[in-house]
């Protein structure tokens, strides 16, 4: 058997977060292509980056890159909960799997450690002797969203409860 084999483009795909990270804090973010970046793009990326077959083929390099594209998507879901009108839902679904450790993304590099500081406000990585999955990645990333004021964000969604359907609550 064989892993599903695909080439991920990340220039291209990277470009596309970042500039969409800019056309959010623009508000210039509420186009059908933007919705269906947001909706369909995204999510399928965050699906094929972190469950794919294809993961544990990857090289280390790949590995890196594709913690690059997912740190943006992390900050790219940070910029767009705050803005109401407009919340895809979709991406919060997509930042619960990029946080899910048990992605094949997480699971293969799980021993890896931070990029950044290991003991970040948010999350921090187990020091105990009989712990050897760091899962430092996964750190860095729950690191940044806090940092980029997701955590306060999502808090802010959560207690207007009564203007949330049960999809967005789901999300959430």
């Amino acid at each position: 058997f064989k892993p599903t084999q695909w080439k991920v483009l990340f220039e291209p795909l990277n470009d596309c977060l970042k500039a969409s990270c800019s056309l959010i804090l623009a508000g210039a973010d509420g186009t059908d292509e933007c919705r269906r970046f947001f909706n369909v793009c995204v999510p399928e990326a965050v699906m094929k980056l972190t469950f794919s077959d294809a993961v544990q083929s990857w090289t280390d390099a790949t590995h890196n890159h594709v913690c690059d594209s997912l740190m943006l998507i992390i900050r790219l879901v940070a910029a767009k909960i705050p803005t109401a009108e407009t919340m895809t839902w979709p991406l919060l679904k997509s930042l619960a799997q990029v946080f899910d450790k048990n992605s094949k993304f997480h699971i293969r590099n799980r021993d890896l450690q931070c990029r950044g500081p290991p003991c970040g406000e948010f999350a921090q990585v187990q020091t105990s002797q009989d712990y050897v999955q760091h899962y430092g990645w996964l750190v860095d990333f729950i690191n940044d969203f806090g940092e980029q004021r997701g955590f306060e964000y999502i808090a802010s969604r959560l207690s207007h409860l009564e203007t949330l359907d049960m999809v967005a609550v789901e999300a959430l």
